[in-house]
């Protein structure tokens, strides 16, 4: 499970931000935010949901593009990472020749993985990774420094070989682009396989769409009847309604009999697999026939495809126990089904396995005492010199468990909204 994650340097972010889901101590006013914590985590209670919220161009996305950078890095498939996409804050001249630093903390076992490091689009400058067993105190795993690495002495022994192969310098196994942790994986360390295995748990989605890799692997699921079964049934708990979905691609074309004319022209014509949505169908009389379908890219709502994509995120989230992070959550989908979707997450009925969400969005709805805690909303704002500041509603003086909280943001009263200025948009009238 995820506990926080930090960056510092990156892009809008100057100075070292973190993202925590770790709980405060509050007492809200509806009792299930009260209960509905994460407690099996290794002594942290941890939220469900997290919520991110700004003006147009305030940091909301280069924080989540920072988690997806930085996850990038450390779960490449060859032993040096791709630096290309580290990006300094560049509105200071010191910062723009400094590295980009990143930070994540994971609940993995009962234990709390602390990992982190250092990069310049060229070279990592540093690395470190602490381990602790529930409230305990944290063991060193290792630290770096440039390309000289140190091992702690109480985890040594779990993470042999590698003290011993990084010793000799004759290998050059750590190496400007390349990292301890990958090299640990190559060796098929045990601790270091659990902390990648909690890693693979975490999606990123930026942007409106899904990129073609993404949707490439979903695909590959959506062979399985019984997974777009599930979807199904999600999408029905949602209010979207359809009697069918299938998998299609040009093998499976022949055997689907599709009678609607200008839907059997466009699966004929398919280029690649998709995913025919079947509806209820009638005659004159109102008589039940056979369902009318279509490939979902030409007749479905960019909304009802948005959520079937999600679907297959959320639901693998809720019922594994992993961690989903969505840009621009709104986009093309309606504030009663934004609500929904969070509140499986919030609801452990819906989420049993602790599935996590975090979301960035304008979608001020979202904003009730109801349905988020006050820890749950967090802001992001530039300051005068451009540079994003992360921040709790929790973190704000006065704000009550029972205040409007959608009505107080819209205001003005936490920050984080547009400065906007409307005389300047209106031409000067010539006297």
């Amino acid at each position: 499970m995820l506990i926080s994650f930090s960056l510092a340097n990156f892009r809008s972010i100057k100075e070292k931000q973190t993202l925590s889901l770790v709980a405060d101590a509050l007492k809200e006013q509806f009792e299930l935010l009260n209960e509905n914590l994460l407690t099996d985590t290794g002594g942290v209670p941890l939220l469900r949901t997290k919520v991110l919220y700004g003006a147009n161009s305030g940091g909301k996305t280069n924080v989540l593009l920072g988690l997806f950078t930085f996850l990038n890095l450390i779960t490449a498939s060859s032993l040096e990472a791709d630096l290309t996409t580290v990006r300094p804050f560049l509105l200071t001249d010191y910062t723009a020749e400094e590295a980009s630093e990143f930070e994540i903390v994971l609940s993995v076992e009962q234990k709390i993985f602390r990992y982190g490091l250092a990069a310049t689009t060229t070279r990592v400058t540093k690395e470190w990774l602490y381990v602790r067993q529930g409230s305990g105190k944290e063991s060193m795993a290792f630290t770096r420094e440039g390309n000289n690495v140190k091992f702690g002495a109480k985890l040594r022994t779990q993470w042999s070989p590698l003290p011993t192969l990084v010793k000799d310098e004759r290998r050059g196994l750590i190496r400007d682009r390349g990292l301890v942790l990958l090299q640990a994986l190559n060796l098929s360390i045990p601790q270091a396989q659990k902390f990648r295995t909690e890693l693979g748990k975490i999606s990123v989605i930026l942007g409106q769409g899904f990129p073609g890799a993404l949707r490439a692997r979903l695909m590959n699921t959506f062979k399985d009847p019984q997974v777009l079964l599930r979807i199904q049934g999600f999408l029905h708990g949602l209010g979207i309604d359809v009697e069918e979905l299938r998998y299609l691609d040009k093998d499976s074309v022949l055997e689907i009999g599709v009678t609607n004319g200008e839907a059997k022209e466009l699966i004929t014509k398919l280029s690649e697999p998709t995913i025919l949505f079947a509806h209820r169908s009638v005659d004159k009389q109102g008589k039940e026939i056979k369902p009318i379908a279509w490939p979902m890219e030409h007749g479905e709502s960019l909304g009802t495809q948005k959520v079937f994509w999600l679907a297959a995120f959320i639901i693998s989230a809720v019922e594994n126990g992993e961690v989903l992070v969505v840009d621009e959550f709104e986009a093309s989908l309606h504030p009663l089904l934004s609500e929904a979707i969070v509140d499986t997450f919030q609801n452990p009925q819906t989420n049993p396995a602790g599935g996590q969400l975090i979301i960035a969005t304008h979608d001020t709805n979202l904003l009730s005492p109801g349905l988020l805690r006050r820890d749950q909303v967090a802001f992001v704002e530039k300051d005068s010199q451009g540079a994003s500041e992360l921040y709790s509603l929790s973190d704000l003086t006065g704000v009550r468990n029972d205040s409007t909280y959608e009505k107080d943001y819209l205001a003005g009263k936490y920050g984080s909204v547009p400065a906007l200025d409307f005389p300047l948009l209106t031409p000067e009238k010539s006297e």
